[in-house]
């Protein structure tokens, strides 16, 4: 296994809340090369407190092929009242930080309106807990929040897209931040545009089709989010859906998109059974000849089904060699993240060329 995917962190919030005059911050977190020996708590940069590692039998029992994986829980109860800011869990080994995660919680927490009914929450993250619907999508934000800075900043930003919104998980985030002045959010599933519209109401959402074009004029964005959207489109798609980005976004613009890479592969690549990490990345990467083996889109994704016709959905898997030299023709690649969004999905930001 390379070197630069044990080093990555996996990991998630259950919660992150104010529960009356303290912080609640719970989940799990494990890096392939072994275990945290402790946690520690950070607000806005400030660490505040540190507790060993907890044994979660779920998470062990999750990542089987992991030895140490159980031994990945943290339980924060701070007092904090009133949190708001950055909220990151660093894990440590001989004291010395080696890995986190982060997620935000905005000044006001009614900002982010309500929470969806349900079946939207689960079409979209696989569960039902609210608290794991929002603490999913403050770490989300963090992530493309973190990219927006380390690209120009949110200065130069006065309109942006979050591209297949679904129900609102991150783009609750970005109307609550209010950095961006005018934040769009469009998406195939009707139902949960049709409830962002009702529930989000400074948002501006509306349903489009399984294909370009959108209905936006030329250079209409300075920022795009796909978040898991590119994971589902087989590759003539995803160039489709890329022509049509590099024509709404404006010069200079930037498109912050994920894909499944070879740390995604580690973990949840279809059709196969839970081996050692070795063995799932050798096969992976070494089932086709070379330039087909680059990226596996041929795998039909269920999901969603009543959204959208058979084949259309995918669950596809790409290596950094193939999403640069295919995507980088149509838009400036100008960095890629491995495991970037989410400790999970790769991050790509990309730049509509001026001119």
């Amino acid at each position: 296994m390379p070197r630069r995917l044990r080093q990555i962190t996996r990991g998630y919030f259950d919660i992150v809340k104010n529960e009356g005059e303290a912080l609640r911050v719970v989940g799990w977190m494990f890096r392939l090369d072994g275990p945290f020996e402790q946690f520690e708590l950070r607000l806005n940069g400030r660490a505040v407190e540190r507790q060993p590692a907890i044994e979660l039998d779920r998470v062990g029992k999750a990542y089987a092929s992991v030895p140490h994986a159980g031994q990945s829980g943290f339980s924060f109860l701070h007092p904090s009242a009133g949190s708001s800011g950055t909220v990151e869990v660093v894990g440590l080994r001989n004291g010395r930080a080696e890995g986190s995660i982060r997620s935000v919680l905005p000044k006001d927490p009614e900002a982010l309106g309500a929470l969806p009914p349900t079946p939207l929450m689960l079409r979209v993250t696989g569960s039902d807990n609210p608290d794991f619907f929002r603490a999913d999508g403050g770490r989300t934000f963090a992530d493309f929040a973190s990219a927006v800075e380390r690209h120009g900043g949110f200065g130069g930003i006065r309109r942006m897209l979050d591209w297949g919104c679904g129900c609102g998980r991150v783009t609750a985030y970005f109307l609550a931040d209010g950095r961006v002045a005018e934040v769009h959010g469009v998406d195939i599933d009707g139902e949960a545009t049709a409830w962002c519209a009702q529930a989000l109401p400074r948002g501006r959402f509306q349903q489009t089709g399984l294909y370009p074009p959108l209905p936006f004029p030329d250079g209409f964005f300075d920022l795009v989010i796909a978040y898991s959207v590119f994971t589902h489109l087989e590759r003539g798609v995803q160039k489709s859906w890329l022509d049509e980005m590099k024509r709404i976004l404006s010069p200079g613009g930037l498109l912050l998109a994920t894909v499944h890479g070879e740390f995604a592969a580690l973990f949840t690549f279809p059709d196969r059974a839970p081996r050692t990490l070795r063995e799932r990345l050798s096969e992976w990467l070494g089932r086709r000849p070379a330039i087909e083996g680059e990226i596996n889109d041929s795998t039909v994704d269920h999901a969603i089904d009543r959204l959208a016709p058979g084949g259309y959905y995918r669950s596809v898997f790409q290596t950094r060699r193939y999403t640069r030299r295919e995507w980088s023709p149509i838009l400036d690649v100008l960095e890629y993240r491995e495991a970037g969004v989410g400790n999970f999905q790769d991050l790509v930001v990309l730049r509509r060329r001026a001119g």
